[in-house]
């Protein structure tokens, strides 16, 4: 796909989606009380990226919300409900693949797309059993971001910006991508067996063991633990956080274990703040810090979020290296067409004890239509 002004392709994404009326995921009810609901999102973005030479501008899908589309069959039994889940990515070319030597396809899909074939089974007194692909228990809770620009902005830096390489000082292509320089922890989706509890005093405590049946040669076997929490206190402030252990068991080498956790405050009066930290055993480790603010009456269409962000890692690509980065994002909602309308910056440093990197640069903007 050609490169393109940012003025048109903006206007290109946003214009057709925009006049598009609201539309919610139809819901069907049998006789028997069983539900069929159907979702998805739409996704595409402008994604320019400067790493210290040379500047392009691409069209893609994000990476942070995919484009996607699902449903869920539910039918009561009883007290308990059984549940099946279906979600696909669509294939169109994802942000966190672009790269400076490589354009992927502007669609292509394959098993790996596949997000969800999942059934469960909620009972009334103990808790979520799930068998099929789908989130092992730590999924999310190494991310959680109540802020309201997480669409754009959140600890994932890896989304947007994943496959590019840094530059070294002579302006020559590194080896270091910055999905690896700017790496985080959290779970995955995985064919897994998992167990989730009931809530007690807004706490839920999850199980899992998995492997990757979509890709044959990620021989891991992987299994977690993970603790979540949310709720809204008296004061009017609400928070929620997660924290997780992930280990993949490995027959080549040691085995990966990952700590990692998050915790996001909203206060009724639109202020935020949001921290995430992980380590890894043998080695990297991060944290980010992220303070916002959602607006109520800046604009009639909707909320508008706004948040600024700090990110640093070391250890994640060599001994001794550290990566920093710091973001801007703002988010605003129209919600007669369920849409969220997003610009971020984003500006990335790297070092190590051998060589010297160029800063790098990114923004993004978009629209995402949920359905």
């Amino acid at each position: 796909m050609k490169r393109h002004s940012i003025a048109a392709s903006l206007t290109a994404l946003i214009t057709p989606l925009a006049l598009s009326p609201a539309f919610a995921g139809p819901e069907y009810t049998s006789a028997s009380g069983g539900t069929f609901t159907f979702y998805g999102n739409v996704n595409p973005a402008i994604v320019g990226f400067d790493d210290g030479v040379q500047s392009d501008t691409d069209i893609a899908d994000s990476s942070k919300s995919s484009t996607k589309f699902g449903f869920w069959l539910k039918q009561p039994v009883g007290e308990n409900e059984f549940r099946f889940q279906f979600e696909t990515r669509l294939g169109f070319r994802p942000s966190s693949a672009i790269s400076q030597t490589f354009l992927p396809d502007a669609w292509e899909w394959d098993k790996t797309n596949l997000r969800r074939i999942d059934f469960s089974y909620k009972t009334a007194r103990y808790g979520t059993f799930y068998i099929g692909q789908g989130s092992l228990a730590s999924d999310g809770a190494g991310s959680t971001d109540i802020s309201g620009t997480g669409i754009i902005s959140d600890v994932g830096i890896g989304d947007f910006v994943g496959s590019r390489f840094l530059r070294d000082s002579a302006g020559a292509l590194t080896t270091v991508s910055m999905g690896s320089a700017f790496n985080n922890f959290d779970g995955a989706r995985f064919g897994r067996v998992r167990y989730d509890s009931p809530s007690f005093n807004n706490f839920t405590v999850g199980f899992s063991y998995g492997k990757n049946v979509l890709n044959s040669s990620d021989k891991n076997r992987y299994y977690d633990v993970a603790i979540n929490y949310s709720n809204k206190l008296p004061n009017g402030m609400t928070i929620a956080g997660g924290l997780g252990y992930l280990v993949a068991n490995t027959d080549v080498g040691p085995n990966r274990k990952d700590l990692f956790g998050s915790v996001s405050a909203l206060w009724d009066a639109g202020w935020n703040v949001t921290l995430t930290a992980g380590n890894r055993d043998p080695d990297g480790s991060f944290y980010m810090t992220k303070f916002g603010y959602i607006a109520k009456d800046w604009l009639p269409w909707g909320t508008t979020a706004v948040s600024v962000d700090y990110y640093r890692s070391s250890d994640m690509v060599s001994a001794g290296d550290n990566a920093d980065s710091w973001g801007l994002a703002v988010v605003q909602k129209v919600d007669d067409y369920n849409l969220q309308v997003y610009f971020g910056y984003r500006g990335y440093s790297y070092e190590d004890n051998i060589t010297t990197y160029r800063d790098a640069n990114t923004y993004v903007a978009g629209v995402n239509w949920t359905f």
